[in-house]
């Protein structure tokens, strides 16, 4: 009867152990990978992809690929600056490809 007992007691521990591994819950957060590029990963442990997400009061862009953005701009209306962050109530110059000359139409080489 105590064998029995023992061995219901570690049938239900394995039990109760084994789902408590199949719940796990991921925090989401930001991972750099080894390139040195930044993603944001969700509460699942999905990568974000294609939106914007905010963190510490900034806001983030993450592309398709799931990598912040950065130096560039979004969609041709937002600005995101070398660490990532949209740039707001700020100036920023940035030469378009409109600013630029072409020596060749110019005719000069």
């Amino acid at each position: 009867m105590r064998k029995q007992t023992k061995l219901v007691a570690v049938l239900s521990a394995a039990a109760l152990l084994a789902m408590g591994a199949s719940m796990t819950s991921f925090a989401a957060g930001w991972e750099k990978d080894d390139a040195g590029i930044w993603h944001y990963y969700d509460s699942d442990d999905e990568m974000v992809t294609g939106e914007w997400k905010k963190d510490g009061g900034k806001w983030f862009y993450l592309n398709d690929d799931g990598e912040m953005q950065t130096d560039s701009w979004v969609d041709d209306e937002y600005y995101v600056g070398d660490d990532g962050a949209m740039l707001i109530n700020t100036w920023k110059k940035t030469i378009t490809d409109d600013d630029m000359d072409d020596p060749e139409e110019d005719g000069e080489s």
